[in-house]
C-alpha cells in the first residue's frame, strides 16, 4: 500500500489520476463508423455507432477535441435484423462549416478525422483516373503524368 503524507504527494496522485481518465475517455474507437474520406456541405452526414451504449449525445468537434462545433441527439437504439449488432446514427447533416472534424460520443471516445469539403473527393478522383492510366496495355507510359503526384 502506497501512503501519501503530504498534500502535494496528494494533488499529484489526484491530477495524475484525472489525465489518465481524460486520455482513456478521448482515445480514437472503431465504434464510431464513418465516411472517412469525408462529406459534401450539403450533403447528407451521419455516423453509426455500434454497441449498446447510454450515451444519448453527439458532439462533432475540432481534431484536437478542444472545440465543439455540433451537438446532436443519438437515435434510438436498433437491432440488426441480421446479427446481433445495436446501432445508434448520429446525423450531423446540418454541419455545413468545411474543415477537419472528429465525432465525440462521451464514454466511447471518438471517431477518426474526417473532411467537410466543397472537394472531398478530388484526391480520391485524381488517383482513380491515375489508377486506370497507370493499368493500360500495349501503350507506353508518358513521363509527365508518371512524375505528377496528388
Amino acid at each position: 500500500m502506497i501512503r501519501m503524507t503530504s498534500a502535494k504527494g496528494k494533488i499529484l496522485f489526484i491530477g495524475l489520476l484525472v489525465a489518465t481518465l481524460t486520455v482513456t475517455a478521448q482515445q480514437v474507437t472503431e465504434r464510431i463508423k464513418l465516411n472517412q474520406s469525408g462529406f459534401y456541405p450539403a450533403g447528407t452526414k451521419i455516423a453509426v455507432i455500434t454497441g449498446g451504449t447510454n450515451a444519448a449525445s453527439f458532439y462533432i468537434t475540432s481534431t484536437n477535441l478542444s472545440d465543439t462545433l455540433f451537438k446532436g441527439k443519438l437515435s434510438e437504439e436498433k437491432a440488426s435484423k441480421n446479427s446481433t449488432t445495436v446501432t445508434k446514427i448520429a446525423d450531423f447533416s446540418t454541419l455545413k462549416k468545411t474543415g477537419s472534424y472528429v465525432v465525440l460520443v462521451p464514454d466511447i471516445g471518438h471517431s477518426y478525422v474526417f473532411q467537410i469539403d466543397n472537394n472531398v473527393h478530388h484526391n480520391v478522383a485524381v488517383a482513380s483516373l491515375k489508377g486506370y492510366y497507370y493499368q493500360r496495355a500495349s501503350m507506353p507510359l508518358s513521363g509527365i503524368f508518371v512524375l505528377s503526384v496528388l
